[in-house]
């Protein structure tokens, strides 16, 4: 930790720690532990920002792309624990999934829809180059179309085979990474 701002960095790294740690055996007391995940990614949003600015204040789009962050990776774990759901009943232990029951579709989709609203009011903030918005654009047809395969798949009398919810799950990395993509395309021609 060389940086200037190695104290602040420093200062985050160890607030972090505890969610890190934490997370682990978050299932087995904690109703959402997807959420604690969440907060943890956050953290890749923060400890870069302090590295580069030396504060985490004064800047409107940091808790825009950070409450983005949040929201992608509580959705893509959610999703996630869609595929684990018989495996965390028979055991005993918590997820989102299990907890928001059949409305954990509708979650996702909120958070799909949060995560793309988000990005896209940092990005303008931001005032990201024009590269970005193909990117966003993308993100929104794909992230729409995993909602609506999401929705039906769930209204199904039948419990939807682990693969689907593994093949969604994918596409939830893939579509974050395209919005990263784009924020750095975006960075780099603004």
């Amino acid at each position: 930790l060389s940086l200037p701002h190695s104290l602040l960095c420093l200062a985050l790294a160890l607030a972090a720690l505890p969610l890190i740690l934490l997370y682990p055996s978050a299932k087995r007391v904690f109703a959402l532990p997807q959420l604690l995940l969440a907060l943890t990614w956050g953290f890749a949003v923060l400890l870069p920002w302090a590295a580069a600015n030396g504060t985490l204040l004064g800047q409107p789009q940091l808790p825009l792309i950070w409450l983005a962050t949040v929201c992608w990776a509580f959705g893509f774990d959610t999703v996630y624990a869609l595929a684990d759901l018989e495996d965390d009943s028979r055991i005993g232990v918590h997820s989102s999934a299990r907890t928001l029951g059949s409305l954990a579709p509708q979650v996702v989709t909120l958070c799909h829809g949060a995560t793309l609203a988000l990005a896209a009011a940092a990005a303008w903030w931001s005032g990201v180059g024009l590269l970005f918005w193909p990117c966003w654009l993308l993100a929104c047809v794909g992230m729409e179309r995993e909602s609506r395969r999401l929705l039906r798949m769930f209204r199904k009398p039948d419990a939807p085979p682990r693969a689907f919810y593994t093949e969604r799950f994918a596409a939830q990395v893939k579509l974050g990474g395209l919005l990263l993509l784009g924020l750095v395309l975006g960075r780099l021609s603004g």
